[in-house]
């Protein structure tokens, strides 16, 4: 009488033949434990397996090790100022979850440090948040793309850009101090008595005979001075006097 097949043994080895799974050796997970400190992307290259089974096999086994005052040190400083892989290349073999419940520990919860999100930005600005990237672009102010941690359950939230609030004032002051005394393309419209296109079809016969500012800005913001010399250019082109 022959043998029961082991349906479970059999699967085993038909998964570890084609490479989808491979079990761990003891040779491995000792190697493993010994190693784990160099960080996943060592480990990958020594042991032939991907981050999440290094990651993975650790947690399975209890393998971890104690943070150093250089890690801690790190943690603080570079907490806020870079992304999640930023922060995950300056700490090799911390998952990002494990940085995150440190972080908490510490009391560094917050990553914003006085920066606000771009909606938050918009609003203290007064500027639409769909043109205000382009604004601070223009003025010079850098956004950061922040990870944000639930400092309750602590764990990974949801990502956004965030600008310095005062940075973000101070743009939008520029900004509109440049914008008094300039006119929209409506408003161009309305002091000559035409419709935007036609204001668009002067603007561009001028600038075809000398530069003209407010052009390249989204939206035109056009000098006066602009306007009317494109309607006298108009004018002169008709033949009126």
């Amino acid at each position: 009488m022959s043998r029961p097949l082991d349906t479970a043994k059999v699967t085993r080895a038909m998964l570890a033949t084609s490479g989808k799974w491979r079990p761990w050796t003891e040779a491995e997970t000792a190697f493993l434990r010994k190693h784990y400190h160099r960080g996943t992307a060592w480990l990958s290259k020594r042991l032939g397996r991907g981050a999440r089974s290094i990651l993975s096999r650790a947690q399975r086994v209890g393998i971890s090790h104690k943070w150093t005052r250089h890690e801690l040190t790190t943690l603080r400083l570079e907490w806020g100022e870079l992304s999640e892989r930023g922060l995950m290349r300056k700490l090799p073999g911390r998952t990002w979850g494990a940085i995150a419940i440190r972080a908490h520990r510490m009391g560094l919860a917050n990553p914003n440090q006085g920066k606000v999100d771009m909606r938050e930005a918009s609003r203290i600005t007064g500027i639409d948040h769909r043109t205000l990237p382009a604004v601070l672009a223009a003025e010079g102010v850098r956004r950061s793309y922040r990870v944000r941690v639930n400092s309750d359950r602590c764990i990974t939230g949801h990502r956004q850009w965030v600008v310095d609030a005062d940075e973000a004032r101070d743009a939008a002051a520029r900004h509109f101090n440049k914008l008094a005394g300039t006119l929209s393309r409506r408003q161009a419209a309305e002091r000559l008595g035409v419709s935007p296109p036609t204001v668009l079809h002067l603007m561009r016969r001028l600038a075809a005979t000398r530069p003209v500012e407010g052009m390249r800005s989204k939206p035109w913001r056009l000098l006066p001075a602009d306007v009317d010399a494109a309607a006298a250019l108009r004018g002169a082109a008709r033949g009126e006097s």
